[in-house]
């Protein structure tokens, strides 16, 4: 019996839009850092592959990462990624009426908590700006050990047993797949198949499955 659905939470709970990037863009103005566009399109790319570099999500390695996308020698601020951290606590927009349908049917069934490949703190902040924080029982980060780490998911179930949880995300390598090796019940959240999996297009049809 499911007693815990675990979310992922870019792509799945809040959709990740390009323009979020100016919360980047802004944390550099704040500090009075110039840097070009090409600088810029630079440490993004880093950023996005940030989890090849490093274990787990702590400030001072995205900080080191970041200055090693620039071709010149910088020193960034010792609290960059904390004002960051709270520019990214404003990219997520309100929540669609359906997904908020969704989470109040499930939360009177299951324990509902996020597991993300990000810090804890902007996740939390950016699930209270859609307005679906108080859905969720708690919110992991990545600060300990991030997925596809089975760590990672046995943290995220808590008290319970891995075969008493559901996985809901979009990535099959990060959300699904280890999840499904723990016993996990998993659902796909995604326009395509994937083999062994519930498959979802939108979010509401969770009430169907969960």
């Amino acid at each position: 019996m499911i007693k815990r659905v675990i979310f992922d939470l870019d792509n799945t709970l809040i959709m990740w839009k390009d323009e979020y990037w100016k919360a980047l863009e802004d944390t550099f103005s704040h500090f009075g850092i110039d840097v070009s566009l090409f600088e810029l399109l630079d440490i993004e790319k880093k950023i996005e592959h940030y989890e090849e570099y490093y274990e787990t999500y702590t400030k001072k390695d995205m900080q080191n990462l970041i200055e090693s996308a620039f071709k010149r020698i910088i020193t960034l601020p010792e609290s960059f990624v904390d004002v960051w951290e709270e520019n990214l606590g404003f990219c997520a927009e309100e929540a669609s009426e359906s997904l908020k349908s969704t989470l109040a049917y499930l939360k009177q069934k299951y324990d509902l908590v996020v597991l993300t490949n990000w810090f804890r703190k902007s996740a939390i902040l950016r699930l209270k700006k859609a307005g679906i924080l108080s859905f969720f029982k708690e919110v992991y980060g990545a600060e300990i050990v991030k997925k596809p780490k089975k760590e990672a998911f046995l943290i995220a179930c808590d008290e319970y047993f891995p075969e008493e949880c559901a996985m809901v995300g979009d990535n099959p390598i990060n959300d699904i797949e280890p999840a499904r090796k723990l016993g996990m019940k998993t659902i796909l959240y995604a326009d395509n198949l994937s083999k062994g999996n519930y498959c979802i297009k939108n979010i509401e049809e969770l009430m169907n499955i969960l």
